[in-house]
């Protein structure tokens, strides 16, 4: 009966000896292990694009290629594949790498950020690859944390400011949507690449009244996923799912999260 359990210990101890070999080698490997960190109340439920997820991001990090977008479905994992596990994956044999995420809502890139640091300080994690760095304790938040090998992870989105910071990737989740402007209605994408001194109509919630206002900062981004919501007068407004419209008695809600019935203030 000990011989047994001897052997018996030795065959997982083996098991666990080979699935961090393949983890450390194959990005997709490591998000299938480390899912249950992150998630441990929801099933993954493996598919073909998550395999072309993975497979293009470790492409980036071989130097294969250096510009990706990724256009899924919501919900399809990209923001953990890409946002959570690829930096925690990168950082086991280059944790000198230098990561800016920038999203459309602060929100979301915070989310990202705290599940990643909370992977990289999980016991899961730590037991296969403490000894290769260690979060400084000086930068451990949210919005920035930083690695003894200079590494960093940098949450921003396109309100943020990141003058003067810089990353070996740069990762954004924005928008890609029409703006009406005191020239009319353009694409964001023309305004960020001719960098167009136009003025954005906004509304002014202190005085009540819409009104242009200057814009402060130009960002360029990749496409993100697009919803259509369709209102009661049978117009539709095109949007990520986390572009934060003003509702009636509730201000400021994601575009995911709306309600059949609320009121949604547009424009005359």
């Amino acid at each position: 009966m000990e011989e047994l359990s001897i052997t018996k210990s030795g065959e997982i101890y083996e098991l666990e000896a080979i699935n961090t070999v393949l983890a450390e080698k194959s990005l997709a490997h490591f998000v299938k292990q480390a899912w249950e960190q992150v998630e441990p109340e929801t099933q993954l439920i493996w598919g073909w694009h998550l395999d072309a997820i993975c497979d293009h991001l470790q492409a980036i990090s071989a130097g294969q290629i250096t510009r990706l977008i990724i256009n899924v479905p919501p919900r399809h994992t990209k923001s953990l594949s890409v946002s959570v596990m690829w930096p925690c994956w990168e950082w086991i044999s280059r944790p000198g790498i230098k990561w800016l995420f920038s999203s459309y809502a602060h929100d979301l890139s915070l989310r990202d950020s705290a599940k990643c640091r909370r992977l990289i300080l999980s016991d899961w994690y730590q037991g296969r690859w403490g000894d290769r760095f260690s979060i400084t304790s000086d930068q451990n938040q949210k919005v920035r944390f930083e690695n003894n090998h200079a590494g960093y992870r940098l949450a921003s989105s396109v309100r943020g400011q990141n003058t003067g910071e810089g990353g070996d990737r740069i990762v954004c989740l924005p928008y890609d949507t029409l703006v009406v402007t005191s020239c009319g209605d353009i694409e964001i994408g023309d305004i960020v690449d001719n960098r167009l001194d136009v003025s954005v109509l906004s509304f002014n919630h202190e005085l009540g009244v819409e009104e242009y206002a200057e814009i402060e900062e130009y960002k360029k981004n990749p496409a993100r996923d697009l919803l259509e919501i369709e209102l009661e007068d049978g117009s539709t407004l095109t949007c990520t799912e986390d572009h934060e419209i003003y509702v009636d008695g509730k201000g400021y809600v994601r575009a995911i999260d709306l309600e059949i019935d609320d009121g949604v203030f547009v424009q005359d």
